[in-house]
């Protein structure tokens, strides 16, 4: 049990070493406190390093069942350090999973074992948890197979690379940013690594400004700012994730002919080469 421990110690340290040298060569990451940090937390929202519903709950009890057996006032403080963490860092969401797991296992265990007045309660109780976890699994798992890229993503970043040349930027929303540079091989402004990014809030501020702007002269001031060369998007930029109008910001200036012009348009997808 204390090799156990000892080997913990070791990779809680080497870890923490490893973030506190991101955070002292990047600072500390902008995040953007809105709905996304519920989307990167709850996978029934959409999160792909996140948590179900029942999960969360689940393992809530199980940290109060513990917490009332054993006190662990340093363990749960550095359980409420990692979580505090994980706003700036999603991938800490791994190790969470594990720990909830734990936590979630321990409360049901406990539950089946409590005594109840009815039995019919206690059947309930224990089928109503089981379906909840098996609902968000089986809905975290089609959810999974419908993520980007498909073929049509995959065959305009592949155009992208054949007509573009290597140290041209590429302008998209920073989700989009990572498959951009895998698939096109080509730079991107912002990616969804926010946190390795210098000035990463003055980039997303005039990405903003990119994207809502219907002043020609104020964007493509900051396209030429950063030697931005195509813009790629798609039908979910258009439609919900930036533009709900089909004359919006950018869309409205893509209509300026001398500034910009429509190189690919597929199945929803459309690359703009920058003129300017």
């Amino acid at each position: 049990m204390k090799q156990c421990r000892n080997i913990l110690g070791i990779i809680i340290l080497i870890s923490s070493i490893r973030y506190i040298v991101y955070l002292i060569k990047y600072g500390i990451p902008y995040i953007s406190w809105n709905l996304d940090i519920l989307i990167h937390y709850l996978s029934e929202l959409g999160g792909l390093l996140s948590f179900g519903i029942f999960n969360i709950i689940l393992a809530a009890i199980g940290f109060y069942i513990i917490w009332n057996n054993k006190k662990q006032i340093l363990g749960y403080t550095f359980l409420f350090a990692v979580v505090l963490f994980s706003f700036y860092f999603n991938s800490l969401n791994i190790y969470l999973n594990f720990i909830f797991a734990i936590a979630a296992g321990y409360s049901l265990v406990s539950i089946v074992k409590m005594r109840y007045s009815l039995s019919i309660i206690k059947k309930l109780t224990i089928i109503l948890l089981l379906c909840g976890l098996i609902f968000s699994t089986v809905s975290y798992t089609a959810r999974v197979s419908n993520f980007p890229p498909d073929k049509s993503f995959v065959d305009s970043l592949e155009w992208l690379r054949g007509h573009s040349k290597s140290e041209e930027v590429m302008f998209s929303y920073h989700t989009k940013g990572n498959l951009i540079q895998s698939i096109a091989n080509r730079p991107v402004l912002l990616d969804s690594n926010l946190m390795y990014i210098e000035d990463v809030k003055t980039k997303l501020d005039d990405s903003n400004i990119i994207f809502y702007s219907r002043t020609l002269k104020k964007t493509t001031a900051l396209l030429d700012k950063y030697n931005i060369s195509y813009i790629w998007i798609d039908s979910e930029m258009k439609k919900r994730l930036i533009w709900t109008e089909e004359d919006e910001g950018l869309l409205f200036l893509f209509s300026n002919k001398e500034e910009f012009k429509k190189v690919y348009d597929r199945e929803g997808i459309e690359i703009w080469q920058v003129k300017g």
